[in-house]
């Protein structure tokens, strides 16, 4: 009888014992398992997401004034956040426009007549002033002399607008 042993004729030494694999660790359960079962507790009838999640289906029908607070808060915030953006924007057009307007003021002279009559008693002297004292100003002097009538004229009006009768009487 033939063997079908591949050795052909070698010694090998018997083996007697194999080793026994050790036995494997048990799963562990996946890491979120536990925030699993809270978003499954939370999205029940009487869950803090639930009830969350009809605070804002109920908006519509309570109105600002009687929705729930933190719904409240996040609404005021986002609207003043929208707000100061808006201003930002629209100061920096604004202050461009500004500085359009006051660099293209005609640049004052020391002595040179522009006005006439009861305006140059007023006009004149402060022109003079402007002009000597503006020299170290980053600011040249005809933007100082527009931002003084601009000045006026906006104290004019808004004491005319005002209810003060010692204003108005100017």
């Amino acid at each position: 009888m033939q063997s079908h042993d591949n050795t052909r004729g070698q010694n090998l030494p018997e083996i007697t014992y194999l080793p026994v694999p050790a036995p494997k660790a048990l799963p562990q359960p996946p890491r979120l398992t536990p925030l699993r079962a809270w978003r499954n507790t939370a999205w029940e009838e009487d869950g803090v997401l639930h009830g969350m999640w009809e605070d804002i289906l109920s908006i519509p029908e309570d109105g600002f004034r009687h929705m729930a607070p933190r719904l409240r808060t996040v609404v005021a915030v986002a609207g003043l956040s929208f707000i100061v953006l808006l201003a930002q924007a629209a100061s920096d057009v604004l202050l461009q426009a500004l500085h359009q307007l006051l660099t293209a003021a005609p640049k004052v002279q020391i002595g040179v007549d522009t006005s006439h009559d009861v305006f140059a008693v007023i006009d004149q002297p402060v022109r003079t002033y402007i002009a000597q004292h503006a020299t170290g100003l980053l600011v040249q002097s005809s933007t100082v002399y527009t931002l003084w009538l601009l000045t006026g004229i906006v104290g004019l009006a808004l004491g005319f607008l005002s209810r003060n009768n010692g204003v108005r009487a100017l």
